[in-house]
C-alpha cells in the first residue's frame, strides 16, 4: 500500500509542477508578470524549467509541512481541498450548461432560429 502512496504523491507533485510551470509562462507572455528566465530542459519542446517558479514551491511546501505539524493534519487539508475543487468545478458545469441552455431556448436576438423554438414549433405544429 506504501508503494501505491508513493507513486500517487510522485505523480501528484509532477502535475503541480508542470502546472506551476506552464501558468508561469503564459502569465509572462501575457504580461501580467515581468520577464522571468524560463530555461529549456532537453531536446523537446514544451519542456521548461523556471528557476524562480522552483524556489517558490520549495518555500511553499516547507512551510506547509510546518504549519500544519503532522502527517494527518495535511492529510485532511488535502481532502478538503480536493472537494472543494469537486464542489467547484460541479457548480461551474451546471452554471454553464444553464447558462448555455438559456441561450438555446431564447434563440437568436429576433427570438427565432433558436433551438427551443425550433422543438417547440415542431411539437405544436404535430411534427415529430
Amino acid at each position: 500500500m506504501s508503494l501505491v502512496a508513493v507513486a500517487a504523491t510522485m505523480i501528484a507533485s509532477q502535475a503541480v509542477i508542470t502546472g506551476a510551470f506552464s501558468v508561469t509562462r503564459q502569465a509572462v507572455q501575457l504580461g501580467f508578470l515581468p520577464p522571468l528566465r524560463i530555461r529549456q530542459v532537453g531536446n523537446r519542446k514544451g519542456r521548461s524549467t523556471v528557476p524562480a517558479v522552483n524556489w517558490l514551491l520549495y518555500i511553499a511546501r516547507g512551510a506547509l509541512v510546518i504549519g500544519f505539524g503532522s502527517a494527518a493534519n495535511l492529510a485532511s487539508a488535502y481532502g478538503i481541498a480536493v472537494t472543494g475543487t469537486f464542489a467547484t468545478t460541479t457548480v461551474l458545469f451546471f452554471r454553464r450548461r444553464a447558462n448555455a441552455l438559456e441561450k438555446a431556448r431564447c434563440g437568436s436576438a429576433a427570438g427565432r432560429g433558436g433551438l427551443y423554438h425550433r422543438l417547440t414549433s415542431r411539437s405544436s405544429s404535430g411534427e415529430h
